[in-house]
Order: structure tokens, then sequence, then C-alpha cells
């Protein structure tokens, strides 16, 4: 059995809606501080753009967990 996680990071874009990006591998010890943080460098950075709009500000931020069990088939 495995498990991985990710982190869903939520953003407002300039026309009001919303977009979201998916990180993998994801530290679980990270704490809301550190990726509100985060999400504001990667506002600040202008650095991503989705169907012209820049983001504008941090919405929600998830942490997924996924515990995968392997089947041995023979």
């Amino acid at each position: 059995m495995a498990v991985s996680n990710s982190i869903r990071l939520t953003f407002a874009k300039e026309n009001g809606e919303h977009t979201s990006i998916t990180v993998p591998y994801a530290d679980s010890a990270v704490d809301a501080e550190d990726v509100k943080e985060a999400m504001d460098a990667i506002i600040a950075a202008e650095v991503i753009e989705i169907d012209g709009e820049g983001l504008t500000s941090p919405v929600e931020a998830e942490l997924i967990e996924v515990e995968t069990t392997d089947y041995v088939i023979e």
C-alpha cells in the first residue's frame, strides 16, 4: 500500500472566475500559512496566465491524500 499527496491550489482570476493548479508530491507537514505565502508568491511573480487572465488572489488550498493498494494478479 502506498500513500501519495498532492495539493490543489485555487486562485481567483482577473475576470472573477476561479482556476485550480494541482501540485504532486506535496509535503503533508506544510501548514496553511506556508501554503498562503507560496500562493501569494505565485501571484506576485505573474508567471501564470489562464486564457489571458492573470491570478489575483488565493481562494483555497486542499491537501489530497491518495492511498493505493496494489493487487497481485497471477
